[in-house]
């Protein structure tokens, strides 16, 4: 509304002094011309602000969730100076785009002032000269203030208009991604033991190629180790497996149908996947555990316990399974919190289960026992362990060799 009611002032200003007006249209878009000049700059700027914030956020969140390690190293000083020199880039990038601001403001007050200066000093040439009169002088600039203000306002916008199109910019980069369950697709229902087959695939990070034209097939009968040295993609294999990752070519089949073809909901409760560094949520042992399975029985997850050696851990605690476990399950040693979810792994009851170093942080003991009820689920089930422990099973026990597989394609 603001720019239509100028439209009808310079119409107003026109009728008074059109060579006034004409001065007024004159400065005008210089005004609008200083906020194109200073934008492109302000972007690059906020651009650079936003995404030096995020690495000092991003380092401060990381130093405070790895204190301990950091205390037990005695590297306090050094995380101290990494942590300053974050705040510090992050301070000085903010002060070079406050500059900018400041810049673009005074050069909006600027051209104001001089807005007022030229009506001013033409108008009252014009009022000696009897081509307007006092009056008509004073209407004028009235009236032009009216049609300066909007630009004045304009200028305010638009500077809070850069910080929300960034802030906007990086929202959009999770909101706009697509999502998995755009298409909606069949459930993935097994009606037969399952096979699980990858063919020819691949895999890359970015340009990083991982996974080289892999061939592997999986079927129930006795558990499958895989081996491997670190970070020669056995992981990335099992998310791959499970529908986490798509592979960059080749396919992945259940049955001999694509696992593509499936709603991945249903695929990953068929497929189910334990993380090498698994995951409790706050609030107690019962609630992670109907967090697994909602409409779970007391029978259930008693046996679920049951099968990762957790009865001895839940009748030593006062609460039970009403016992917290902190965030990220901070309440409890790291094999109390593997052995918590592998129960809630198990209580999945999954078709398929790929582990991936499931008996870490356990003792020999606690161990023997989550290999036995593996090895029991593997009769009719398939059970992928990941496993630098090539005795972890100590009866038959199918064994895969990252290596070889990738330099034969080999079954």
């Amino acid at each position: 509304m603001n720019f239509l009611f100028a439209i009808i002032y310079i119409a107003a200003l026109f009728s008074i002094s059109p060579k006034l007006t004409f001065i007024v249209l004159i400065i005008l878009p210089l005004q609008m011309g200083s906020l194109a000049l200073v934008g492109p700059f302000l972007r690059r700027q906020l651009r650079r602000a936003f995404t030096l914030q995020a690495v000092h956020k991003s380092r401060l969140i990381e130093s405070f969730t790895n204190l301990e390690a950091i205390k037990a190293h005695v590297k306090e000083p050094a995380h101290t100076i990494r942590m300053q020199e974050t705040l510090a880039r992050s301070l000085d990038q903010s002060l070079t785009t406050n500059k900018l601001h400041l810049l673009n403001g005074a050069m909006s007050h600027i051209f104001g002032d001089l807005f007022i200066i030229f009506i001013i000093f033409f108008g009252a040439q014009a009022v000696l000269q009897n081509q307007i009169t006092l009056g008509q002088l004073i209407a004028f600039h009235l009236l032009a203030g009216n049609v300066s203000g909007p630009i004045l306002s304009l200028a305010s916008l638009w500077e809070e208009w850069q910080h929300l199109k960034i802030s906007r910019l990086r929202l959009g980069d999770i909101l706009n991604a697509p999502s998995e369950w755009e298409n909606e697709k069949p459930p993935l229902q097994l009606t037969t033991i399952p096979h699980l087959e990858a063919q020819n695939i691949r895999f890359s990070y970015g340009e990083k190629p991982i996974i080289n034209h892999l061939d592997v097939y999986l079927q129930p009968g006795q558990p499958i180790m895989l081996l491997g040295p670190s970070g020669c993609g056995k992981t990335t294999l099992a998310k791959l497996l499970c529908g986490l990752y798509p592979p960059t070519s080749g396919k992945i089949l259940i049955n001999a149908q694509p696992l593509q073809n499936f709603d991945f909901r249903s695929v990953r409760k068929t497929i189910a996947y334990f993380p090498q560094n698994p995951c409790l949520f706050s609030g107690t042992i019962l609630e992670n555990m109907l967090l697994a399975k909602p409409d779970a029985t007391k029978d259930e997850i008693d046996a679920a316990l049951y099968a990762s050696a957790c009865q001895d851990l839940i009748a030593q605690l006062p609460l039970g399974l009403n016992t917290q476990v902190g965030e990220q399950g901070g309440f409890l040693s790291g094999g109390q919190r593997q052995r918590l979810a592998l129960a809630c792994f198990f209580l999945i009851n999954p078709s398929i289960l790929i582990l991936d170093e499931p008996t870490s942080a356990l003792d020999d003991t606690v161990s023997a026992q989550i290999v036995k009820h593996l090895y029991q689920l593997s009769q009719e089930r398939i059970v992928l362990v990941i496993t630098h422990k090539r005795d972890l099973f100590p009866q038959h026990a199918t064994v895969l060799n990252f290596t070889d597989l990738e330099a034969k394609n080999g079954r």
